[in-house]
């Protein structure tokens, strides 16, 4: 996977002057986080980049560029969902796949509160029908905001008011 990022790196770069944008570490955690889906780790590389203030005259270090990354997402989902709606998300965005049993589980709420908020999600694409299990539809956190999961809940807080 790295090697994959060096290349697309070095066919994109400016006068045979190739600075790698990101660390190893990065590439290696994003593709973990993804599940082995280059295009997500492709994307998020370049969101990362192409949403630096300056110009990268060296490679970003793999924390600052995770934190980077999930404050983009962080302020995606602050302009698309309120604060019930954020608790939702939050709760889910650590688990593999779930029901709306596991979510009404996790968050003590009623059933039809969690339709709702999950209908919600899903028109927004922050989740995603899985797979059906029976009469249970098995749902799965859209990967570009699986970024979240990692990012301290301290931070969190402080970002989502």
């Amino acid at each position: 996977m790295v090697e994959a990022v060096d290349r697309r790196c070095q066919i994109l770069a400016i006068n045979g002057k190739f600075i790698r944008p990101v660390s190893d570490g990065l590439v290696e955690y994003l593709y973990d986080l993804y599940a082995g889906k280059i295009r997500f780790v492709m994307d998020s590389i370049n969101t990362v980049v192409s949403n630096l203030p300056q110009a990268l005259v060296q490679t970003l270090d793999t924390d600052a560029a995770r934190a980077f990354l999930a404050r983009l997402v962080f302020e995606r989902i602050r302009h698309q969902l309120n604060k019930r709606e954020w608790e939702v998300l939050r709760a889910v965005v650590g688990m593999d796949a779930f029901t709306n049993t596991d979510v009404t589980q996790a968050l003590g709420l009623r059933r039809l509160n969690i339709t709702k908020y999950l209908n919600t999600l899903l028109v927004k694409n922050f989740i995603y029908p899985y797979r059906r299990d029976g009469r249970h539809i098995l749902y799965r956190v859209s990967e570009d905001v699986r970024v979240v999961r990692d990012f301290p809940e301290d931070e969190q807080k402080k970002l989502f008011r």
